[in-house]
């Protein structure tokens, strides 16, 4: 059982960030491929890395709960 969670950091300042930075991409890529695979491929690769860049994960230690209705004969088997 792994004892680290990680999570994002979702706020009002990492969002802000991350439309500014998708604001500045250049999208052309996108709109001028005449595959629709490719255009999809291309703007998931565009906006995951700017989430990456802007959402960043972090690792915070898990808590272990005791658990009190347990007893001593479940925990022994």
């Amino acid at each position: 059982m792994p004892s680290d969670i990680q999570t994002r950091v979702v706020n009002d300042k990492t969002i802000q960030d991350f439309q500014l930075q998708l604001s500045y991409k250049i999208w052309e890529n996108v709109f001028d491929s005449n595959c629709v695979n490719d255009s999809f491929n291309n703007f998931l690769n565009t906006y995951l890395q700017c989430y990456n860049a802007n959402i960043r994960k972090q690792t915070m230690k898990k808590k272990i709960k005791f658990q009190n209705w347990i007893t001593t004969g479940i925990k022994t088997c």
